[in-house]
């Protein structure tokens, strides 16, 4: 031999001592290559074949079998094959041993992990498992498993001696474990679960909530209860069916309906049987239907002058509304409203068409139900708009211009946009009007309160500059320069502070922002290959509107619109926000950046009330995120909407850059018609409860008809981090992420009211890995609850959902195509109703649920019949015809549906 190859060798033994060999070892020349577990034999006569491999050194060589130990009896060995892999012919898996159970175990689970060392060279291996030693009857018998683990669904017998083995195989033949037919025996069983009483609601109960708080005293020896409600004395029809509760006590999500005698009954179990409530079938009647409960409104205050015409109004929920009207009038009669909007469904309203100015309007909001209507408690209180701005001064600006002997006037223009914005009168809406060309500034635009800039078009006006725009005073190297406005092209600054620093102090010192009444337009701003820090940063001022401005090539960030910096964990307090933003049609390339551990936006935004962010786009493949948080975040009542984002999928931290990441948000915010490439962050700090949503509200965030397709394929992140209680998302496509939506905070924080229904979560070009989240659609490390989880579709996930730390687990209507492990993982109080799983493996085509859910009632196998044509995120899984399997399959989650009931999955018929 030339080379170190593989050898394979046979050993035919008999072992009658009653107990595996271990005593002997294989050497090759005089290195031991490795011990020797020769099994039981049924007599000296019954001959078993023991196969090893291991590798041979280039050479001559020894191959011995020796003893390591003295012992009073051995194997009987009667020969040995030994064959050497030649480069070309294939050759057997290698040994290998099982692990666990290990031999002899007693009180083994009856669902016991069984592990084994990996073989080399095995591309699966079969598991046997049965209480013969002959391995007859098997209670476990199955193959094709691709990793060296297995746990049954299936219990196993109590107190039952088991025997083991496992054969590792490929293409060439097959080799069985080296300690195979080591046995096992399962535990003791528990007894029985004791008798219990059901305690709430009480025996005939009358005005029960519709959302009652069931609980039960605990049964002696109980694993799970099951709790059954139903109309019927009989529990059929039942409106509500959960298993697998650990807690003595549940809270349905789901309403039950009103003025409604129900009966009930809870059942106790364990691996040996169950044992009903000793009152079990007692019954109460929920209460007749009520108004929505009272509510104020919050926003534009009573009295309030100078407000926008285009206000951000909001109020607080109504308990039990499904739905509020606005309705806003010059009149305190309501008559002839300018406003009279219906069906709204969050706790906010921004009018897209401008009220009157200088007007005194008084408001209403009431909120329905199905059974009645209630108005806010203070309705009728009134705001006064703010005066128009007189029509202004136009000025002009001109390449060809000249600021020493310019006047600002067509026919004598400036020459810089800086120069301009020291001459133009402030606060009267006058414009800067910049003629077509490049403006090469050399020191920052300061533009003054109420005054504009308009150029002839971002493919015609250029601001740019020839180098770093001067920043006199400032010290450039302190961690902080990144927050502040000095060095930015276009400054519309105003102080946030009352102290002797303008951009942060302590909360005491906070001052409102004031009103810019401004607007940026048509114009292209060129960070000269990065050499200027930003284009334009607005601070501390409300009514600002920038569009169809691009940004591109900038150091540090494009564009920033938000108030000062402020302390960590606290509110922003009413009446210091940012109000009434609006950013469109605006366009940024290459202007974030990657600062070295933390990328920045292109487009920056904080302390925002009342922005309307939309048709941006932003392509940065140079290490800025695309639209991202500054300071300290803090967003209520922001839309940001059709919007296109792409940028790198590379990041040393977090794999790949965010396409938009916020942090703390309150109420009224809502994102959708996004097209992006990369994951979107939002977190709120653990300790900002004062942003926690009320009751069972979902209107922090709205995050709706996003599609996000990984580029390469690679990604092993989350697609979605919802760090922020009170979201609601649903509507979107998601493609090959690592796993799609992360519900976490940690911290001691429990996540709470999260609605994520109607989504597409699919690995279609990447294969799904088990780690960290386990390639799962829905994944929930921390504590949670209030968790809905309805009809989406998880197409080829690791686990479908990871459910580990949440509490009380909404899973209907869903659809688990081609999951490769787990459908539903871990949790507590986990409702599984009414989902389809369906895998072209027969081998994985049964449901596969472990750690805690179980499987409700009327969830299907089978084909569910989509369409399976056009795009994924429109098309593809749409049902294909009214016979499809999910077509009215599903249970009434509160969503819309045609035909007779719900269909499962993403789409209706």
């Amino acid at each position: 031999m030339d080379q170190t190859r593989t050898a394979l060798m046979n050993i035919r033994y008999a072992n009658a001592t009653g107990a595996s060999v271990t005593n002997l070892a294989l050497y090759v020349g005089s290195d031991k290559s490795q011990d020797l577990v020769f099994p039981t034999t049924s007599s000296w006569s019954d001959w078993a074949t023991l196969t090893v491999t291991f590798t041979i050194p280039a050479g001559y060589q020894n191959i011995i079998i020796k003893s390591t130990a003295n012992v009073s009896a051995s194997a009987n060995i009667d020969y040995m094959d030994l064959s050497i892999d030649d480069g070309l012919t294939p050759v057997p898996p290698g040994s290998f041993s099982q692990n666990t159970p290990s031999d002899g175990a007693t009180g083994v689970s009856t669902t016991p992990a069984f592990s084994w060392a990996t073989s080399n060279g095995a591309s699966g291996y079969a598991l046997v498992v049965s209480p013969n030693s002959d391995y007859s009857s098997p209670t476990i018998n199955v193959s094709n498993l691709t990793g060296t683990s297995y746990t049954p669904t299936a219990a196993l017998a109590s107190s039952t001696k088991y025997y083991w083995k496992v054969t590792a195989s490929n293409a060439a033949g097959s080799t069985v474990a080296s300690n195979a037919g080591i046995s096992f025996t399962t535990a003791v069983p528990p007894p029985p679960p004791g008798t219990f009483n059901q305690t709430a609601p009480t025996s005939n109960a009358t005005n029960v909530s519709v959302t009652p708080a069931f609980t039960w005293s605990a049964s002696a020896n109980a694993s799970r209860y099951a709790l059954v409600v139903s109309p019927n004395s009989d529990y059929s029809s039942p409106a509500i069916n959960v298993n697998n509760l650990t807690d003595t006590s549940y809270t349905p999500s789901t309403a039950l309906a009103t003025s409604t005698k129900y009966y009930w009954k809870v059942t106790a179990s364990n691996a040996v049987g169950s044992n009903g409530a000793s009152n079990a079938g007692i019954s109460f009647t929920t209460a007749a239907p009520t108004p929505p409960g009272t509510f104020t409104l919050v926003a534009p205050v009573n009295g309030a002058t100078n407000v926008s015409v285009t206000p951000g109004f909001t109020w607080n929920a109504s308990s039990g509304a499904s739905s509020y009207t606005l309705v806003v009038s010059t009149s305190s009669n309501y008559s002839s409203p300018a406003i009279n909007v219906s069906n709204l469904t969050s706790t906010s309203y921004t009018p897209a068409t401008a009220l009157t100015s200088n007007t005194k309007y008084y408001w209403k909001v009431t909120a329905t139900s199905t059974v009645g209507s209630t108005v806010a408690s203070n309705a009728g209180i009134s705001f006064t708009t703010a005066t128009a701005p007189a029509p202004g001064t136009d000025y002009y600006v001109s390449t060809t211009g000249s600021d020493t002997s310019g006047d600002g006037s067509t026919a004598h223009p400036w020459k810089t946009l800086a120069y301009a914005a020291t001459q133009v009168p402030e606060g009267l809406n006058n414009t800067i009007n910049l003629a077509a060309g490049t403006y090469y500034e050399t020191v920052a635009t300061m533009l003054p309160l109420g005054v504009n800039i308009k150029g002839a078009g971002e493919s015609s006006t250029t601001i740019t500059s020839n180098g770093p725009i001067p920043a006199p005073g400032v010290d450039q190297s302190s961690a902080d320069w990144k927050l502040w406005h000095e060095g930015s092209l276009i400054q519309l600054f105003s102080p946030g502070y009352s102290g002797s620093n303008p951009k942060y102090g302590s909360p005491d010192q906070m001052i409102p922002s004031v009103d810019g009444n401004q607007t940026l337009s048509g114009f292209t701003v060129d960070g000269n290959n990065k050499q200027i820090k930003a284009g334009v940063w607005v601070e501390n001022r409300n009514n600002v509107t920038m569009h169809h401005v691009t940004f591109k090539n900038l150091q540090m960030r494009g564009a920033v619109f938000g108030r000062s910096d402020m302390w960590w964990y606290i509110p922003l307090p009413d009446g210091k926000w940012m109000y009434n933003t609006t950013i469109h049609d605006c366009t940024f390339i290459n202007s974030g950046t990657d600062l070295g551990g933390e990328s920045v936006g292109n487009l920056n935004i904080s302390g925002l009330d009342g922005a309307n962010i939309y048709n941006i786009t932003i392509n940065d493949n140079q290490g800025g995120f695309g639209l991202k948080f500054i300071f300290v975040g803090h967003y209520r009542n922001v839309k940001i909407h059709d919007t296109y984002i792409r940028v790198s999928e590379s990041d040393t931290q977090w794999g790949e850059k965010a396409s938009i990441e916020m942090w703390n948000l309150s109420y009224g915010n809502e994102i959708y018609n996004i097209d992006c490439n990369t994951w979107f962050s939002f977190v709120n700090h653990s300790q900002l409860t004062a942003y926690d949503p009320v009751g069972n509200a979902t209107n922090n965030l709205k995050l709706h008809d996003v599609k996000m397709i990984d580029q390469d394929g690679s990604n092993g992140n989350e697609a979605i981090e919802a760090s922020v209680s009170g979201m609601e998302i649903y509507n979107n496509y998601i493609q090959d992420k690592g796993y799609g939506i992360a519900i976490w905070r940690g911290g001691g924080y429990t996540m709470k009211n999260m609605f994520v229904h109607n989504n597409i979560i699919a690995n279609v070009n990447r294969t799904p890995g088990f780690g960290f989240g386990n390639s799962s659609g829905v994944f929930i490390p921390d504590a949670a609850t209030n968790i809905r989880i309805d009809n989406n579709v998880f197409d080829h996930m690791g686990n479908g959902v990871q459910l580990d730390n949440a509490n009380g687990v909404e899973v209907n209507n869903n659809v688990f195509l081609n999951t490769e492990g787990a459908d539903a993982q871990g949790g507590s109080n986990v409702t599984f109703n009414n989902n389809l799983k369906y895998h072209t493996d027969p081998q994985k085509a049964g449901w596969n649920l472990t750690g805690g859910p179980t499987l409700g009632s009327g969830n299907l196998l089978g084909d569910p019949g989509f369409k399976k044509t056009g795009n994924r995120w429109n098309t593809y899984y749409q049902p294909a015809s009214a016979s499809s399997l999910v077509v009215d399959k599903g249970v009434d989650v509160g969503l819309p549906y045609n035909g007779s009931a719900p269909d499962i999955g993403r789409w209706e018929y």
